[in-house]
Parts: C-alpha cells; structure tokens; sequence
C-alpha cells in the first residue's frame, strides 16, 4: 500500500466536497448526494471513488437494466452485486449482496500490518490473515448479516480494495478516533457493547484475548494516567492482535502482596492468563453451567469466559454505563435493592428508580484499569 488509508480518506473528501482532483467519482444513477464514499487501493484502473448516500446502497456494477452506479473502469473492481452499505449520517453497516466470490473486511487497527495484495492476487491469502473478517453470504445462517462499517476500514473484493471514509469529520460514533474520544462511562459502555456487532464472528478464547492485551497495554506502562479513547483501541485492537505465546513460568511469577499502579495490572492480568490456561487443561472451560460460576486450580472465583462478555461485566461493574434501553440482555435485578437516601439511612427501592451514574473517564489511571480486571472476572 504506497499511500496511507488517512491521505487516502482526506483526498476523496476533498474531492468530493469540491476541490479540483484527478481523482474518478463514479456518478450515481440516482444522483443521490453523498454522505459516505469508498476510496479505491492501488487499483489499476486508477483512482477511483464511490460515493454512498444516506440509506442502503448497493455496491456492485448491477445488470444492464438497472445499474447503481455508472460505468465501472476496467479491470473490474467489483462484482454484479458485492456489498450492501447502509448509512443514515451517523453509522454505516455493511453485509454481503450474494456475491460470488466473498469478500473481506479488515477494521481499520490491523490495516497497516496486513498485505491486501492486488487485483485477484492475494485475496485468498488476505482472508486467512488473523483479524480479518468475512461478511456472511446471504444464504448462511448467522446472527446476523450485517457488520459495522468504521472510518479507515479497508473492504477487499475479489479484484480489489477499497477505504471507507465519511464526508464529514467526526459522524461516527463508534470510532475511538481525535474527532469522537471517549469521555465517559457511557460512552466507553457503548463503544464495548458495539464491538459485540463487529467481532461476534471472531473465535477468539478469553485467555488468547487478554494474551493480546497485556503488550499492546504495555506501551504506555511508565504513565501514571493514560487517555480513555487510547485505552478503548487497545481493547478492541486485542480482539484481532497477534497474543504474546503463554509463558509456563507466569504461574511462578505471582506477587506475596497486592500491588498498585502498573505493577498491580500486570500481575492481575497474568493472573488471569493463568487461571484460564490452568482451567482449559482440566476442561473446566468445556462445562455448559461455566457461567453459573467455577474456581481455578488456584482458587480464583470466574463467571465470565468469552472476551466480549468479559469486557461488557468489566466495564459495568467497574464504572457503570448501562441503561435499560440498551439491548444488551442485562436487566434490572427483580424485587426491592438497598440505597442510601438524602440522609444516609439505607431504604429499600425500586432499582429502576435509581439515577445511573455519569462518570468522566477521559483519563483513566492503572488502578482503574485493575477493577476493570477484576470485573471481567467475576461481575455478573
């Protein structure tokens, strides 16, 4: 890839948006103005861009009848029917439009580390990298046919690549990026929950996930404090990342008190890599009653063993952020709860009536991020 997938987004958005470009703006048949596009990689047809309007879009050339978009540059670039992306000003999800060959979609954190390769050369490798997700054929049961799309993504059909990128800076939501950091327990509860749309198809054992977090959170060790929008990349980046391999000797390395600051993460999060390698070699992780609740070999209280259930617990039971609208599955616990009243007495309450705290987390310290831990482990 000779030029960024940024430089790349920045010249089709300028174009766009109508700056003098050498760039190709495929026209569409609808005429429909843009609110999104897609950006073409090392195409050998050239500099290509699509524009995406508000609602669903289908990207392919179409039959002859009926074609969305113009004439599409030769070599081909897409099939008759390639994707389906729909957008509505402030998210974009995309499914596959029963094409023949599939296709593949790389999020936007592993793009500089993997090899698209060029025209139907290395699509078939590309597809068997790690991280890289495949959009389900129409015809294939599965939760559900529709991925999220996110700014900086990278979309490859059988005969090329393309970048996502929004017209306007800062629409989406989801993107721990500059223009939307997170600030708070709400929105870091959103950003977790979303990641279960993007990464559902993603086979991935809780303890090869927190392997991949442990050095990517590394990095930045010496700080005493670090950026929450930083913090919320790591833990979707581990979800695709290649794990640091277990280390037999980590069972050795556990502390006689407890510790604070960096030190007492990294001892909690081996801890954990550990418990969960320890409890896979007595098959206690293929029981189907897990959740109800089972001790590591070395005593250890676990309840939650898929990375997206574990970060959800995490991040609610460290800091809050649900709320009963979100479809989530977590409800209110039934009956009466105990709180404290404008007085300090302890009264008995609807939980519903209780007010959900609103935290800012713009900066978040190690500590934090050790009950972050400690909640994946066993909140329920």
């Amino acid at each position: 890839m000779t030029m960024p997938t940024a430089s790349r987004i920045a010249e089709a958005r300028a174009a766009l948006t109508g700056a003098d470009s050498a760039l190709r703006v495929l026209p569409r048949a609808d005429g429909a103005p843009a609110v999104a596009f897609l950006r073409s990689i090392d195409y050998a047809g050239g500099d290509l861009i699509v524009p995406l309007a508000e609602g669903p879009n289908l990207v392919g050339r179409g039959t002859r009848d009926r074609p969305p978009f113009g004439a599409w540059p030769q070599p081909y670039a897409v099939e008759q029917a390639q994707w389906q992306i729909d957008c509505d000003r402030r998210r974009a999800r995309l499914r596959d439009a029963s094409s023949t060959n599939g296709s593949g979609l790389v999020p936007r954190l592993i793009v500089p580390g993997v090899e698209l390769g060029r025209g139907t050369t290395g699509f078939r490798e590309l597809l068997a990298q790690p991280g890289v997700l495949e959009p389900a054929h129409p015809t294939v049961r599965c939760h559900s046919h529709f991925m999220p799309l996110r700014e900086g993504d990278v979309l490859r059909s059988f005969y090329a690549s393309f970048v996502f990128g929004w017209i306007e800076l800062g629409v989406d939501p989801i993107a721990a990026a500059p223009a939307t950091p997170l600030r708070s327990n709400r929105d870091l509860y959103l950003f977790v929950t979303r990641l279960d749309e993007r990464y559902r198809v993603v086979s991935r054992s809780l303890e090869t996930y927190l392997c991949a977090l442990w050095p990517a959170m590394t990095a930045r060790r010496e700080e005493p404090s670090l950026p929450l929008s930083w913090v919320g990349d790591q833990l979707e980046r581990a979800l695709v990342a290649d794990p640091e391999p277990f280390d037999p000797r980590w069972g050795d390395a556990q502390p006689a008190s407890p510790l604070r600051g960096y030190a007492g993460w990294e001892a909690l999060i081996r801890a954990q890599i550990v418990d969960l390698h320890e409890l896979a070699a007595t098959g206690a992780l293929a029981d189907p009653q897990r959740e109800l609740g089972i001790d590591s070999p070395r005593g250890a209280r676990w309840y939650n063993f898929e990375p997206l259930s574990y970060l959800e617990c995490a991040v609610e039971g460290a800091f809050g952020g649900w709320a009963p609208e979100d479809a989530t599955g977590r409800i209110f616990v039934p009956g009466q709860v105990a709180a404290l009243d404008e007085g300090g007495r302890i009264v008995s309450v609807d939980p519903a009536d209780l007010d959900q705290p609103h935290l800012d987390l713009q900066m978040i310290d190690w500590d934090a991020l050790t009950e972050l831990l400690q909640c994946g482990q066993w909140y329920e």
